[in-house]
């Protein structure tokens, strides 16, 4: 029986995403494989979301974010050190990582197959280093999308074909049994039922653009078409979670938004929308976007290029950044429960057929098997 070990960054809520997915792997190489799979947790402890249904397979760093990202010489030193002694003294066959973060922390020596999921367009801190290292190992770079794809292979760290798309996708029957009803989600989130409630999930950073909703509501106040009952609900915390607070209140409509932080488990009060926006610059393959459309919540998005991969309705995308554009289409959809109903349908059905869940899986099955046999 081979012995994988899957890496994470963080088991913490704003990593939700990535432990979703990195989860869904593991389940299925151990159930459908029979592989023995691992975990290993560089920030948080087992008070954090889980990354495993056995908690006996999962070992925590409890680290700092300063030596886990390499920024402390002596502390990282010492982390690394034991990093790469836990995968020496575990005798695994294959190793599976989350990102650039992870794979940096990892001895050039190591002579398994490393995995690494790249979920977005991120690029190495120390692009030399990383060339180094990738090529003394024996490294697949999975993009999560075709577009991840393209900004890897510009970066010309590594040969194209060590660079592989396994496009992200979600549970849509597993999902949709974990969601609260939409009278229970409201309750739980605080939200009236008599309220219009526009919702939005992710991490507040520059590139997810939540300034642009908050200034969509603006305009519509401004050209007073901004309805008394509508609600911004945004769940995520960041770095602009302040400045954020700050222009909401500049545009005047911080009583029509609602900032609560990060939630765990999050995906699960979606049906408390009657609309789902995401304004984001770049994205690498969202699963908060899946969930909503699991949900069966009607969106709107920006024409970010990742979104325009899964999306099928095309009147539903506004450009990045334009915050009247999007104002309108939610006066639009907001008055037209018909409009909205037939958009969600559309999305739906496309995503369903071209996401499906079972492909996403075997093909890391494959990923792995081919690994182990070139090893």
């Amino acid at each position: 029986m081979a012995k994988i070990l899957n890496i994470l960054f963080s088991n913490q809520c704003d990593h939700a995403a990535v432990i979703y997915l990195h989860k869904k792997i593991a389940q299925h190489l151990s159930v459908h494989d029979g592989y023995e799979v691992s975990h290993l947790v560089f920030l948080g402890d087992e008070t954090g979301l889980s990354v495993s249904d056995n908690q006996k397979s999962v070992k925590y760093m409890n680290a700092d974010k300063r030596s886990a990202k390499g920024k402390s010489w002596i502390k990282g030193v010492l982390f690394r050190h034991n990093i790469n002694k836990i995968i020496a003294n575990g005798k695994f066959d294959c190793i599976i990582c989350d990102g650039f973060g992870v794979l940096s922390q990892l001895n050039k020596n190591i002579s398994i197959p490393v995995i690494v999921i790249i979920h977005g367009k991120a690029s190495p801190k120390n692009k030399k280093r990383m060339i180094r290292l990738i090529g003394s190992l024996n490294v697949t770079l999975v993009a999560v999308s075709s577009v991840v794809h393209k900004h890897l292979s510009l970066l010309s760290i590594t040969e194209e074909e060590k660079i592989k798309t396994i496009s992200n996708s979600v549970d849509f029957k597993e999902l949709q049994n974990s969601f609260y009803k939409k009278n229970e989600a409201r309750l739980r989130l605080g939200l009236s039922n008599d309220d219009f409630v526009i919702g939005t999930v992710g991490r507040q950073v520059k590139c997810k653009r939540h300034d642009t909703i908050i200034q969509s509501l603006g305009w519509l106040k401004e050209h007073d078409r901004l309805p008394e009952k509508i609600k911004l609900v945004i769940i995520g915390d960041g770095e602009c979670y302040e400045k954020n607070r700050i222009l909401a209140n500049e545009v005047g409509v911080n009583n029509n938004v609602v900032f609560l932080g990060a939630i765990e488990n999050a995906g699960r009060y979606l049906q408390a929308f009657d609309l789902y926006v995401m304004a984001s610059s770049t994205e690498g393959m969202s699963i908060s976007l899946f969930e909503s459309i699991a949900a069966k919540i009607p969106v709107i998005v920006s024409d970010c290029d990742a979104f325009e991969i899964v999306v099928s309705d095309k009147n539903v995308f506004f450009k990045v950044g334009d915050y009247a554009n999007l104002g309108g289409k939610i006066h639009e959809y907001a008055n037209c429960l018909e409009k909205r109903k037939s958009s969600q349908e559309i999305i739906y059905a496309y995503a369903k057929e071209h996401f499906d869940v079972g492909d996403f899986l075997n093909s890391y099955s494959d990923t792995i098997s081919s690994s182990l046999l070139d090893k």
